[in-house]
């Protein structure tokens, strides 16, 4: 065989094959990024769920404890009153169940009603700290429920007045609760109205006003507001800021309101800044800032809405007496009830004064529950709304259009201008009349050479 007809050396096998070999792995890998960004959103995916709210909460009780979807109950410092609701698994898994209990704030910007974890324990600013709930955690499957109580054990030195609180069905194996928004559907909101004197107050501060122009020298600008609202009493309220922009001498140029901030509860603050459109720029003008109340009154006992000892006011739809089924199921005497599940939801507070069945029982005791034929009743045992005051104030401002601020910025340099130039003419004039004073002293002073000649 000659040096032309020899066979082909191995080393293309060789670069065949690691080109199969390459050819082979480059789908591999790909499969291999594929599946981790698979399951990468996977996990993104049940995170998600976890993070989702997979229960649903309902109270249990009568129409006189439940309003809203939330538990109302009129109680008395150092009482015990029971609960009950019903949670629902509406995920496609068994889920671990837990129940926390959150107190409750409003958002310091919008003032939206927020629940956020207890404090620590011993610490009664919250009422959440009140509430024992069940210790076992219970897995619910798909689809089904279960009926948890509740205790909710009130200090004797509670504050008078409202506390809002929040019970949430959580995940047994999940992290610990932040911050809930009230109308999540994972949660029972809570309103417990603590005898005795109510008020009713909040405070206006922190006014400012601040006009902003249009940059169309022809179009109406904006009044930036910001104010503080504190509920100073200890009721919760609903309150609506209302703006009323005039001039100087009076003259309405525009109103507005910025809706209304529902469920401020009593020692909480929320700062309002709002815009208005449509102000024309006329120079100073006045704004006045005027909150009024904006919910339903509350009916208390006359002498607690005049100032009186004693009186005790209800929260809209209150719980005046207990289950006729578990009433009696009442605590002994310094004994603390024991949470459990129950079959069925029932929710028993304990009687108040508040729940008396005949008119004008104590002084101070509530309303009573009489008939029309009960108009001669004692006047402890009436009742009246409680008063809400309306609070305002005022701040000014400059208004000034960018049209006036150029027109006077033209008119400072105009003057400048005009200033300089007359004082250039100034100059010249003095200039002329120096030349002239000069050169009639020169023709005064011409006679001089000739007499000088004549001497010679």
């Amino acid at each position: 065989m000659g040096v032309g007809a020899q066979a082909p050396t191995p080393i293309r096998p060789k670069r065949f094959v690691i080109t199969q070999v390459k050819v082979l792995m480059l789908p591999t890998s790909s499969l291999l990024v594929i599946t981790t960004l698979a399951l990468g959103l996977g996990l993104a995916g049940a995170s998600s769920v976890d993070a989702a709210s997979i229960w649903n909460v309902e109270p249990q009780g009568d129409a006189k404890s439940i309003s809203d979807g939330s538990f109302q109950f009129s109680v008395e410092q150092g009482e015990v009153i029971t609960g009950s609701l019903t949670v629902t698994n509406v995920s496609a898994a068994p889920r671990p169940l837990r129940l926390v209990a959150l107190g409750a704030s409003n958002a310091a910007e919008t003032g939206e009603l927020e629940f956020r974890a207890a404090p620590e324990e011993g610490d009664d600013d919250s009422a959440a700290a009140w509430v024992t709930l069940p210790e076992a955690q219970v897995t619910v499957a798909p689809g089904a429920s279960v009926d948890l109580a509740f205790v909710v054990d009130v200090p004797p030195t509670a504050a008078v007045g409202h506390h809002t609180l929040a019970i949430v069905a959580a995940l047994g194996t999940g992290p610990d609760l932040d911050v809930v928004a009230h109308d999540d559907p994972s949660l029972a909101r809570v309103d417990l109205l603590v005898a005795g004197q109510l008020s009713a107050e909040f405070q206006l501060s922190g006014v400012t006003t601040s006009f902003v122009p249009a940059w169309n020298p022809f179009d109406l600008g904006s009044l930036d507001v910001g104010a503080t609202i504190t509920n100073t009493g200890n009721v919760r309220l609903d309150v609506e800021p209302r703006f009323a922009v005039s001039t100087v001498l009076g003259v309405p140029m525009t109103a507005a309101s910025a809706g209304v901030i529902s469920d401020l509860l009593p020692g909480e603050s929320v700062r309002l800044d709002t815009t208005i459109d449509g102000v024309a720029p006329l120079g100073i003008i006045v704004t006045s800032v005027q909150v009024t109340s904006a919910g339903d009154e509350l009916e208390v006992p006359l002498d607690s809405a005049s100032g009186g000892e004693g009186g005790v006011g209800p929260t809209p739809a209150p719980s005046t007496t207990g289950n006729p089924a578990t009433s009696g199921a009442e605590p002994e005497p310094g004994e603390t009830p024991t949470p459990t599940a129950t079959p069925e939801a029932t929710v028993t507070p304990t009687p108040t004064p508040q729940a008396s069945e005949t008119p004008g029982a104590g002084a101070g005791g509530g309303t009573a529950a009489g008939d029309g034929d009960d108009a001669g009743a004692e006047a402890d045992g009436e009742t009246g709304p409680l008063a809400y005051p309306s609070v305002s104030q005022t701040s000014t401002a400059a208004a000034v259009s960018w049209s006036v601020i150029v027109l006077l910025a033209f008119v400072v340099a105009g003057f400048v201008v005009i200033r300089r130039s007359l004082e250039r003419t100034r100059q010249a004039i003095h200039a002329d009349i120096a030349r002239f004073e000069a050169a009639q002293q020169s023709r005064s002073d011409g006679p001089a050479p000739s007499s000088t000649s004549s001497d010679q």
